[in-house]
């Protein structure tokens, strides 16, 4: 079939409804018949090119909905209004606050404290669950190296031997707080903490007896003394020790740390699993700050305990000599 060859058409532009020649129009991609005036050619955001598929999977990716639908990785917050009192419950991780009856409590178990990591940073992997142990024992050491608490303190008795100058630490021995000899009269004499060197150069012949009057960490083990004791002394030794490690228990167990001062257990043991994550140094920094918080409110409370007579450090000891 034969077509007009439009030298003398017009036609109407389906934008504007004005008349155009109708061998000046163009249609679009859409196919509109338009004025020349009005043509453009297609956008190229509406010709995407197609996503190429990843072959690997995200390390750190959001996990599933659990099975009844909910998120359970953010706050679930309850509301129950009645009788003119308001009474508000809001749960995450091993926080619960409640609002009415004025009751905060935060406190980890071993699995919770495990799940909460794995929360925060998105991860469930065998490799990182098989190292979490790892991080939560680096965060432990961490923490005992930097606040001395008073739940650490101990005391055990124990009889030196005659002629022997060691004396070996408990098994949970931490660092020293005092050590003094016991004599028969029932009299307390509290030997000075000394470097090795000082040890040596006080008494350097061994076979030099007497009641000890020092004391040094010979390693980690045992402690020297001088002079080498003469009689069997009793000796009392007042220390710090190392509290077992949250990772010692079973799952629901639970540490003066983890019930007492969760926010550094948690931020401790989220930056060595960052770390170990080579996370960006943000998000370990992020960590770091919240650990470094929560370690001055540690001492703040510990100094403040210690300002009081029954916890003081510096109390005058009698039968010293």
């Amino acid at each position: 079939m034969a077509f007009a060859s439009n030298k003398k058409a017009f036609g109407i532009c389906d934008i504007t409804g004005f008349r155009y020649r109708l061998r000046d129009m163009k249609m679009t991609w859409d196919g509109l018949l338009v004025g020349p005036d009005q043509w453009s050619p297609k956008h190229p955001q509406l010709m995407p090119k197609p996503s190429p598929v990843d072959p690997q999977a995200l390390k750190i990716s959001r996990p599933d909905l659990a099975a009844d639908g909910n998120d359970n990785n953010f706050f679930s917050v309850y509301t129950n209004v009645g009788n003119g009192k308001l009474g508000t419950t809001l749960q995450t991780f091993g926080l619960t606050v409640s609002v009415g009856a004025v009751a905060v409590t935060m406190s980890f178990t071993l699995a919770t404290l495990k799940s909460t990591v794995q929360d925060y940073l998105q991860v469930n992997e065998t490799t990182f669950n098989n190292n979490l142990n790892t991080f939560i024992q680096e965060a432990e050491s961490r923490i005992f190296k930097m606040v001395q608490l008073p739940e650490q303190r101990k005391n055990v008795q124990g009889t030196l031997s005659v002629n022997n100058r060691f004396l070996a630490t408990p098994t949970d021995y931490f660092s020293p707080f005092s050590l003094a000899v016991i004599d028969s009269n029932n009299k307390y004499h509290y030997l000075e903490f000394k470097h090795p060197s000082f040890i040596k150069e006080y008494s350097p012949n061994t076979a030099t007896v007497g009641r000890p009057k020092y004391y040094s960490m010979f390693s980690e083990t045992a402690f020297e003394l001088s002079p080498t004791p003469d009689a069997g002394y009793t000796a009392e030794l007042h220390y710090l020790y190392k509290p077992p490690s949250l990772t010692a228990g079973s799952d629901s167990g639970t540490t003066v740390l983890s019930t007492d001062h969760p926010d550094p257990l948690l931020y401790g043991t989220l930056a060595e699993a960052a770390i170990f994550l080579k996370e960006a140094p943000d998000v370990i920094g992020t960590f770091e700050a919240r650990f470094k918080e929560g370690i001055t409110r540690m001492k703040n409370l510990s100094e403040g305990r210690g300002t009081r007579d029954e916890y003081r450090y510096d109390l005058l000891r009698t039968g010293i000599s």
